[in-house]
C-alpha cells in the first residue's frame, strides 16, 4: 500500500524524551506531573459537570435537524451573549477549533498555498496544514526583556508572498500568554487588509488574561476576519465538542465566505444536536465553571511570579494555562531527564517551538503538588 504524504510522520521516531515521558506515565513512575491540561473531573467542579450533562437530555434533542452552520437558535444565543459583535448569521458551529481550522483552510487554500503562524506557539497547526496539504511560514514572536512581541517586519515580508492566504494567530498563544496589544492590533489588521491576508484569530484562552490590553477580534472589519473559540476552553468542557467560527469583514468578501463555508460545514455537520441545544443552559453557568480554574490559576500564578521576581527565568506569565522556564543552552534535556529521575513531568520546549532551551509548566495543575514542583524546579535553574 501506497498512504498519503500527508499522513507521515515528519519527526521519524519519537524523541527519546519523548519515550522516556510515556514510559513514566505508563508505569505510574510520574509523582508530580506538571504537563497536565485537563479541567475536568475536580472535585469543585464535579456537580456542575453533572449538571451540565443533564442538559443534553432537552427534548429537542431527539430531532435531528441539520443546518449547515449550526442550529440558528443557537447561533442567535452565540451572538447575544456576544453582544451582538457578530449576527448570527455569521456564525458556523463545528466540533473543536482543531476541526475550525482545517475548515478554514480548506475555504481560504489551494493544495501548496501558504498560511502564516507565530511561533512559538501551541504545534498543532503544523498537523493541521500537512493533513490540509498546505504550507507554514514562521513569522517569530520576540522575546524583549520578559515580554514577547511579534515581528511585524517579518509578517509583512511574508504578506509578499502571493502564496499566502491567512494568517493565523493565537492570542492569548500557549505556552507564551502573549496577546496583540494595541498598536500591533492596528498594524496586523492593517497588512492583512493591505494585501488581502484573511485573519484567523484563536481565541480560546480569553477568558484567562491576568493584565490589560487584551481586545478581541471577533467583529473586526476592515479585513476578512475568523473568531475561533469554543466550550473546551473558556467553560472546561472539552468532552463537550463543540467550537465555533465567528466570521466578519467588508461586505463582499464576507458574503463570498459564507456561502463557501455553508457548503464545506455541510459536508461534515459535526457539531452535537444534543450539545447545541444545551448552550442556552451553558451560558449562564460558564462564570461558576470557570471559577475553580481561575482560582487555581491565581493560586499558582501567585507562587510563579514570586519566583520571577527571585529568577528571571520564570518569564511572566500574561495570560493562559502555562508557565515558561528559560534555560542555559544546551540545558534542556538533561534538566527534564533530572526532574524524570524524581518523579517530575514537565513538557520540553522544543515541543513548542521555543527558540532557545526551556520547559513548559501547566499552572493547572493541584496547588500541593504544583508548589512541591516548583520547589524543585527552581533548584535546578542556574
Amino acid at each position: 500500500m501506497r498512504f498519503s504524504l500527508r499522513t507521515d510522520n515528519p519527526a521519524g521516531s519519537s524523541h527519546r524524551l519523548i519515550e522516556r515521558m510515556d514510559l513514566c506515565r505508563s508505569t505510574k513512575s510520574v509523582r508530580l506531573d506538571l504537563s497536565l491540561t485537563d479541567p475536568t473531573g475536580w472535585p469543585d467542579r464535579a456537580e456542575l459537570e453533572r449538571q451540565c450533562l443533564s442538559y443534553l437530555s432537552d427534548p429537542g434533542s431527539n430531532r435531528y435537524c441539520p443546518d449547515s452552520q449550526g442550529l440558528e437558535s443557537t447561533r442567535r444565543i452565540l451572538s447575544e451573549w456576544t453582544h451582538g459583535r457578530v449576527p448570527g448569521q455569521d456564525w458556523f458551529l463545528c466540533a473543536s477549533t482543531s476541526e475550525a481550522y482545517g475548515i478554514l483552510f480548506q475555504l481560504l487554500c489551494d493544495p501548496g498555498e501558504k498560511v502564516v503562524v507565530n511561533r512559538p506557539s501551541y504545534p498543532l497547526l503544523d498537523d493541521l496544514a500537512r493533513h490540509g496539504g498546505i504550507g507554514l511560514v514562521d513569522v517569530p514572536l520576540r522575546l524583549l526583556g520578559t515580554q514577547w512581541h511579534l515581528d511585524i517586519g517579518r509578517l509583512e515580508q511574508a504578506f509578499r508572498d502571493p502564496a499566502v492566504k491567512a494568517f493565523c494567530l493565537i492570542q492569548p498563544g500557549n505556552p507564551t500568554g502573549w496577546f496583540l496589544g494595541p498598536a500591533e492590533r492596528s498594524k496586523v489588521v492593517a497588512l492583512c487588509a493591505k494585501h488581502k491576508v484573511a485573519l484567523i484569530s484563536d481565541e480560546v484562552f480569553a477568558d484567562y488574561t491576568y493584565q490589560d490590553g487584551y481586545n478581541s477580534l471577533l467583529g473586526e472589519t476592515e479585513c476578512l476576519t475568523f473568531a475561533l473559540s469554543g466550550l473546551s476552553k473558556g467553560f472546561g468542557l472539552p468532552g463537550f465538542k463543540m467550537g465555533w467560527i465567528a466570521m466578519s469583514g467588508p461586505r463582499l468578501p464576507l458574503s463570498e465566505a459564507r456561502e463557501r463555508l455553508q457548503r464545506l460545514n455541510d459536508s461534515l455537520l459535526s457539531a452535537s444536536t444534543p450539545v447545541q441545544h444545551a448552550l442556552k443552559h451553558l451560558i449562564p453557568l460558564s462564570t461558576s465553571l470557570r471559577a475553580p480554574i481561575l482560582s487555581r490559576l491565581e493560586s499558582n500564578r501567585r507562587l510563579w511570579m514570586d519566583l520571577n521576581r527571585q529568577k528571571e527565568a520564570f518569564l511572566p506569565v500574561p495570560a493562559g494555562w502555562m508557565g515558561v522556564v528559560r534555560l542555559a543552552p544546551g540545558t534542556e534535556e538533561p534538566y527534564c531527564d533530572s526532574l524524570l529521575d524524581q518523579g517530575i513531568l514537565v513538557q520540553p520546549g522544543f515541543l513548542f517551538d521555543l527558540p532557545w532551551d526551556g520547559v513548559v509548566v501547566s499552572l493547572l495543575a493541584e496547588p500541593e503538588v504544583f508548589q512541591e514542583g516548583l520547589s524543585v524546579l527552581q533548584v535546578l535553574v542556574v
